[in-house]
């Protein structure tokens, strides 16, 4: 089941949520990767304390092993940025220098620019999903 990259844009931001009705940066991915790429990837919710950044962190690199890094970002790769000092923040790389998140501090999901002053000094790494690193 496909739907348009709009029905991504304004979900509220919504603690461990995961779906339509509010997620966090998280759950951003999992309902994009779901209803957009077909594919379903875990969910998460117990795997980290969102109110402690080391466990976020913690959980993005226990989970790492199904995605690897790539250096030219396509449609769909996750973006992780550094955060406070720690790997904490996701999003969606879309095309050029946009891509979608959510954050607390935003309220609801948005497209921005990688580009943006706050985020270009962020940027951890791009990621692909699978197990084939090739």
């Amino acid at each position: 089941m496909s739907v348009s990259l709009s029905k991504f844009i304004g979900i509220p931001y919504k603690k461990y949520g995961r779906d339509f009705d509010g997620c966090d940066c998280y759950g951003l991915v999992y309902l994009f990767y779901k209803y957009m790429l077909n594919i379903d990837l875990p969910l998460f919710t117990n795997e980290y304390n969102h109110d402690d950044i080391v466990s976020i962190s913690e959980a993005i690199m226990k989970n790492k092993f199904d995605w690897y890094q790539v250096k030219k970002p396509s449609f769909g790769d996750c973006i992780l940025f550094n955060l406070e000092g720690s790997n904490t923040h996701i999003g969606i790389f879309l095309e050029r220098d946009k891509f979608l998140h959510t954050t607390e501090f935003r309220k609801e999901s948005c497209i921005e620019r990688l580009n943006h002053p706050f985020w270009k000094t962020r940027i951890e790494g791009f990621y692909r999903y699978g197990k084939n690193n090739c």
